[in-house]
């Protein structure tokens, strides 16, 4: 498993989570996973923004995009009733 940190912009707001995942591509399905964890502290997330990001990370044609000059970095975006997240995901370091 590997370390990975997701930076996630939504509604002027930044907000930083730490996942174990096996590849990028499960890294947004353990995301979700903190943001249902820390719902309260992101301003204006609620349990039906979570349910719409559900429905988008587990759709088809909805993985990360690796950046083209950057070793070990993707991007990702999200649209919701209440804005859209926008994720930057950095493997943060090998196997532990």
């Amino acid at each position: 498993m590997d370390l990975f940190t997701i930076i996630a912009e939504f509604r002027g707001g930044t907000y930083c989570s730490q996942v174990y995942s096996e590849d990028v591509f499960s890294v947004q399905k353990e995301w979700i996973k903190c943001l249902e964890r820390d719902k309260k502290e992101i301003k204006f997330l609620g349990d039906k923004i979570i349910s719409e990001l559900i429905l988008e990370i587990y759709g088809e044609n909805n993985q990360p995009t690796k950046l083209s000059t950057l070793n070990n970095i993707w991007y990702n975006q999200f649209s919701s009733s209440n804005g859209i997240f926008r994720l930057n995901i950095v493997k943060t370091n090998d196997q532990i």
